[in-house]
């Protein structure tokens, strides 16, 4: 689950309230480990978005970029990357 429906899970596990009594906790169980794990989104589900985002030819401008997530963030994750020009200043 990604997007908008991991935030809507999320935002849902958080108020017991708005919920009838769940005797075998299936789904509040459910809800709540969309808080704990969330498994990272494949390099080629994010490989896509960055050409789309960046142009076709951007990694033309890294001189070297992680496919493993180094962090997450609220609707997505986080690569570690250099630019070219970044480099170049060190």
């Amino acid at each position: 689950m990604k997007g908008g429906a991991l935030k809507a899970g999320q935002l849902l596990s958080t108020v017991d309230s708005l919920f009838p009594p769940d005797p075998e906790r299936t789904w509040t169980e459910a809800l709540t480990s969309l808080q704990e794990t969330n498994p990272p989104m494949a390099w080629t589900e994010v490989e896509p978005v960055l050409a789309r985002g960046l142009g076709r030819r951007w990694r033309e401008q890294l001189v070297e970029v992680d496919t493993v997530p180094v962090a997450a963030a609220s609707l997505g994750q986080v690569h570690r990357g250099v630019w070219r020009d970044a480099a170049r200043s060190r």
